[in-house]
């Protein structure tokens, strides 16, 4: 809820289910009246609940916090640390990201996909995949001869997050409805020459903190939040990814892509195609894990190996490791 300028988070949650109505929240069937302040304000036949007190009757407020419009929220009661003392140095190197200059939104979202959260998310933290199973969709944009493997640019590690930088290949051939696109619209899957100088020492990406190592073939950073969202960070865009557990093999994946808001035709039209290349791409992500969650369920291999170009993967798993053996997850 957002009120005077403040944003706070409750469960939503009473004895009943939960309708809604304009000003209000009705909890029914009984129809309970909560107020969006999270007062219980009425009960049906409220008089035969011997002892009832309204005031301890309303929504259990969640602990949240705000970063660059950001909204967080924390189940427990008691947070051990502020949400700037959680995210550390990743809050440090985000800070003067035009969050607010980028407000259009266009959401992804797959309800299921049947594999791990970890091993989807997995496919969001590396490269090394690109030049084989994306062949089709994104090419050459990312590998090529100076960099076959998609190996990362930079890496750096903020207790249980982490920050990679990765390159455009600058010889990948662009063809003539990329090349009317990237006249209008900036994204993280350009790839023209021009568009990359335009985009790896401009005053605005500097002072967004972007490429940290200064790499002259920059295309974006991935941010991972720990533990399931990664914050893609890229020159006029960026995409915010989020990986739900629904159990052990199943998985909910939500994706917010934020541009300018288009002002011409002709820039929705550029956005409306890089959206359509990025959703056939998950299309392929989808597929190829679920396949990988099949191979891991039949117990025919019993490790799996993970290279130096996979560095984030295996940064993720140290820290989810560290937390399920009771180690806090604190920067």
């Amino acid at each position: 809820a957002e009120r005077a300028g403040l944003v706070d988070a409750d469960y939503l949650e009473t004895d009943h289910l939960e309708e809604r109505e304009e000003g209000h929240d009705e909890l029914g069937p009984g129809r309970d009246v909560v107020e969006h302040e999270g007062k219980l304000r009425s009960v049906p036949a409220e008089a035969n609940f011997i002892g009832l007190n309204k005031a301890d009757c309303g929504l259990t407020p969640i602990a949240c916090e705000v970063w660059k419009d950001l909204i967080f929220i924390n189940l427990d009661p008691k947070p051990a640390q502020s949400l700037r003392d959680y995210l550390g140095g990743l809050a440090t190197y985000g800070d003067d990201y035009p969050f607010d200059e980028l407000d259009a939104c266009v959401s992804l979202v797959v309800p299921e996909v049947r594999c791990n959260w970890k091993i989807f998310m997995d496919a969001f933290q590396e490269l090394y995949h690109i030049n084989v199973l994306h062949r089709q969709t994104l090419k050459t944009t990312y590998g090529g001869r100076s960099n076959p493997h998609g190996d990362p640019l930079y890496f750096r590690t903020y207790g249980p997050h982490r920050s990679l930088s990765f390159g455009f290949n600058v010889e990948h051939p662009v063809g003539p409805v990329e090349q009317m696109s990237q006249r209008f619209a900036n994204d993280l899957t350009s790839s023209a020459a021009a568009d990359l100088n335009r985009a790896k020492a401009t005053p605005q990406a500097q002072r967004a903190g972007l490429n940290p190592s200064n790499a002259p073939n920059w295309a974006f950073d991935i941010n991972t939040i720990f533990p399931n969202t990664l914050w893609l960070a890229g020159h006029g865009a960026f995409n915010i990814h989020r990986f739900w557990p629904i159990t052990a093999h199943t998985t909910r994946y939500e994706a917010s892509i934020y541009n300018p808001r288009p002002k011409r035709a002709s820039e929705r039209f550029a956005r409306e195609l890089r959206f359509g290349l990025f959703r056939d791409t998950v299309v392929e992500d989808v597929l190829n894990t679920e396949l990988c969650q099949q191979a891991l369920l039949s117990g025919a291999k019993q490790q799996v190996y993970l290279q130096t170009g996979e560095i984030s993967i295996r940064h993720h798993l140290h820290a989810i490791d560290r937390y399920v053996r009771g180690e806090a997850a604190h920067v």
